[in-house]
Formats: C-alpha cells, sequence, structure tokens
C-alpha cells in the first residue's frame, strides 16, 4: 500500500519489503506524476509504505490510515524523527523543506493508536 498526499492507493505487488525505491517507482509510474518522500509507517507489528508530499496536511494523512487501520484520527499518535518535532499536531501542514538525510532511503512513522471495534451485524 502506498499513499500520496495522504492519500493510500493499494497496488498489486504481492511482496512489498521495507525501503522497496522500485516499489514506489512501480507504483509511481502507474498513478502518474505524483511525487513524495518515501516512509515507512509503523502501527504495532503492520507496516505501510507511504509518499509523503512536502506541503500537505498531516490531517489528510491520518484521514487515510483511519481507514486503513481503523485508529480514529483523534485517538492518531504520529512521530518521525527527521521530519517534524514530538508528536504530529491536529492542523498540521508537512514543512516544504522536508527533505532526506544524506544516505537515508525512507522516512520511519511510529504510529500509536487503538482501532474501533468493528461492530457486529444482527
Amino acid at each position: 500500500t502506498l499513499a500520496f498526499a495522504g492519500v493510500l492507493y493499494n497496488h498489486s505487488l504481492t511482496k512489498v519489503q521495507r525501503g522497496s525505491v522500485d516499489c514506489i517507482r512501480e507504483c509511481d509510474t502507474k498513478m502518474g506524476d505524483r511525487e513524495g518522500i518515501p516512509a515507512v509507517v509503523k502501527w504495532g507489528k503492520q507496516r505501510y509504505d507511504v509518499l509523503l508530499r512536502p506541503g500537505s496536511s498531516g490531517d489528510a494523512l491520518k484521514e487515510e490510515l483511519f481507514h486503513f487501520t481503523g485508529v480514529p484520527p483523534g485517538r492518531q499518535r504520529m512521530m518521525c524523527p527527521g521530519a517534524w518535532k514530538g508528536m504530529l499536531k491536529a492542523g498540521a501542514v508537512l514543512d516544504e523543506t522536508l527533505a532526506l538525510a544524506a544516505g537515508q532511503t525512507e522516512f520511519s512513522i511510529m504510529l500509536v493508536g487503538t482501532a474501533e471495534k468493528m461492530e457486529e451485524a444482527e
């Protein structure tokens, strides 16, 4: 799964390896000219490959992660050393100067939060 400006897209690759830039490039060619900075969102034992777009809303990323993980945006706490300080605050916009450090292939984002319980059909 990849995200562009906080929007998640499923792709048909059978195995996504952590830091797989080739996977991102393949999806990029399918999605057009969308560009971003590779990142991995870690939530418990789950890992999601995403692309961050400088200048985009952090709230959009939280909303899309909610649809994918079931963790409501209000319960999400995201930390990413090197991208922003501390927790990603509500209403935050990703810095226009956001860039990977020399030798870095991706940002590592830690997502903390509890998913909503699914209601059973009666």
